[in-house]
């Protein structure tokens, strides 16, 4: 009674808890019409036309950032002949020759609107001033919207105490006029708020900042570096961590944490490749994904279709493989080495320690599958006989107790 006791506190505690694999499946719709944020926890948590805004806001009270929707058509350049004392007399002489402007692919704190800036104070679109806080827009802009048509864009100014945004937007010929005053903090839980200058009117479209980790969508990738090209693909929320291993087995689950990356574009879209002999899509099998979540568990994640633009349909097999975020993981790594992992036939135990050290295998259920003790460095344990799947080593000594993960195929 008391060892099964302690086993069941042992996995009340320890901060490991695996679930089975679940298979789950996304639907952008036909072309790619919509966005899709998702929560490896609870699934969807959103759907959203994708082509339905044209510039959205940071935020943030002291952010500048002004993204561009990229992924479904839009462009923004900007006026190289002169500034904002121009607004009225501005033409489009030499448009073809002046420099495109994107989101930066790998960081969201990177908008299109600031791509030309020289550093603070100066953010691109606009200069920040060191007593009011405010950035004041000293530059003009052609902005081509979702719907092909042509704007001509001035952010005039974002006043930060109350984090309001002062913008306006014509027609080239200057007809059709806005003077927009768009006040965000009503949307500070979400990351972006959404503009349409097409329609004239703001969009709340995001989730709550803390309530999705992955956005199925269309954006702007620099193919070789220096070729813009939309592509389909999966974007991390902001300072989501993602590890990426590459030609590793399906079953691979030993991840580092030094591994995890915070940049937007983790997973990306090169997961999958067109094949032009059957024109359909392969996947890469081969391609395993770890995600930090929103709620600090960390997931496996490994793509197993795409549908393309019929149907938008993405599948994919994810597992909860821990409840202990990568940051506490680091923290808790045990002195123990156990190798290989996955393990087949044999596992090599490294010990730090010189004396008797008692061992205890558990499956995930709690059931003990081998238990025994070992002296010296290193000790070979035979797991041919135990069933594929995870398991954790509890190691005791000397008055310690360390716990590993293993997995076994």
């Amino acid at each position: 009674m008391k060892r099964n006791i302690f086993i069941l506190f042992l996995f009340l505690f320890i901060p490991w808890a695996v679930m089975a694999q679940e298979v789950d499946s996304v639907y952008m719709g036909t072309n790619y019409e919509n966005d899709v944020y998702y929560s490896l926890e609870t699934g969807m948590m959103g759907m959203e036309t994708a082509a339905e805004w044209d510039i959205a806001f940071s935020t943030g009270a002291f952010s500048s950032g002004i993204l561009i929707n990229d992924g479904n058509g839009a462009l923004l350049k900007t006026y190289p002949n002169g500034d904002t004392a121009d607004w009225s007399t501005l033409d489009t002489a030499g448009y073809s020759q002046w420099p495109d402007m994107y989101n930066h692919e790998n960081d969201w704190a990177v908008s299109a609107f600031e791509r030309h800036a020289l550093g603070h104070p100066d953010y691109g679109w606009g200069v920040y001033d060191m007593t009011t806080h405010n950035v004041t827009g000293d530059s003009l802009y052609v902005l081509k919207l979702t719907d092909g048509s042509f704007k001509k864009v001035w952010i005039e100014q974002k006043v930060s105490t109350q984090n309001t945004y002062y913008f306006r937007y014509a027609d080239l010929d200057g007809e059709n006029e806005q003077q927009a005053e768009f006040e965000v903090n009503p949307y500070t839980s979400k990351n972006f708020v959404y503009y349409s200058l097409t329609n004239d009117d703001q969009i709340d479209r995001e989730p709550l900042k803390d309530s999705w980790d992955l956005l199925f969508t269309r954006y702007i990738s620099m193919i070789n570096g220096e070729t813009p090209y939309i592509v389909t693909g999966v974007l991390n929320n902001l300072n989501t961590p993602v590890a990426e291993y590459a030609s590793v087995d399906p079953d691979f689950m030993d991840y580092q944490p030094a591994d995890f990356d915070t940049a937007k574009s983790v997973i990306g879209y090169d997961w999958k490749e067109f094949d032009m002999g059957s024109f359909t899509y392969t996947v890469d099998d081969s391609l395993v994904y770890f995600v930090e979540s929103h709620n600090g568990a960390v997931y496996k994640l490994r793509f197993t279709k795409f549908e393309g633009s019929s149907t938008g349909k993405v599948v994919f097999e994810k597992s909860l493989i821990s409840t202990t975020d990568v940051e506490e993981f680091v923290a808790q790594e045990s002195p123990f080495k156990a190798f290989p992992n996955p393990a087949t036939d044999r596992l090599t135990i490294q010990s730090p320690y010189d004396g008797e050290v008692q061992f205890i295998l558990h499956d995930i259920t709690g059931r003990v599958a081998e238990s025994g003790h070992f002296s010296g460095r290193e000790f070979r344990l035979d797991v041919s006989g135990q069933e594929r799947g995870v398991y954790l080593l509890q190691l005791r000594y000397d008055n310690h107790s360390v716990t590993n993960k293993i997995a076994i195929k």
